[in-house]
């Protein structure tokens, strides 16, 4: 069971990365982010995940970062 476990988290840190990454590429291309712009993520409890991932990209590019 261990190696079953391992794998599950693999995909899972593998999927989180991906979806990290197409975050970024949404905020960089759709809402032309850069660094040291400020950047405002609105969201409710049905949506939490979503906007936390879109924070966090924002975060890692740089960007100063609030979520509501």
């Amino acid at each position: 069971m261990p190696r079953a476990r391992a794998a599950e988290e693999a995909a899972a840190a593998q999927t989180a990365d991906e979806l990290m990454e197409r975050a970024r590429a949404i905020l960089a291309r759709n809402a032309n982010l850069g660094a040291g712009e400020s950047l405002v993520v609105v969201t409710d409890d049905a949506t939490r995940a979503v906007g936390e991932l879109f924070y966090a990209a924002g975060c890692a590019m740089g960007a100063t970062c609030a979520l509501l």
